[in-house]
């Protein structure tokens, strides 16, 4: 359940997101607080990186170098493909608060019971958030 009656957070696949006419420029139809999940579509590779934006697309387009800043861990790995986001979150910090529990779920508290050894890569990922 929830606790002081907040939403849960919600679970997307994909990103995507086309502009529309009459929305202001540089914003996205998608913009929320987001905690998002991008795989390396380079063959064979198992690299994954969790992250917050308040921008999918941009940001995936930061990450796979088309825009500046994207962060210096994704460098290595593209392009990447945004498989997945969880938004709804009451707030900011509440957001990057579940940032960091999804990338050390072996550190916090909340994901105790399923304790995983310290792996990596996409099934890892999605265990970990399931």
């Amino acid at each position: 359940g929830t606790a002081a009656g907040l939403k849960a957070p919600q679970r997307h696949g994909g990103g995507g997101g086309e502009q529309r006419p009459g929305r202001p420029r540089g914003r996205s139809p998608m913009s929320c607080l987001c905690c998002y999940l991008l795989h390396s579509q380079v063959p064979r590779s198992t690299r994954t990186y969790v992250g917050f934006t308040t921008d999918p697309p941009r940001r995936l387009r930061q990450h796979n170098g088309e825009i500046g800043a994207g962060a210096y861990r994704t460098r290595k790995g593209r392009p990447w493909a945004m498989l997945l986001f969880v938004h709804g979150f009451p707030n900011k910090v509440v957001a990057l608060q579940f940032e960091w529990q999804w990338q050390h779920p072996q550190s916090t508290r909340h994901l105790r019971a399923h304790r995983p050894k310290r792996s990596r890569g996409l099934a890892h990922q999605l265990r970990t958030l399931s």
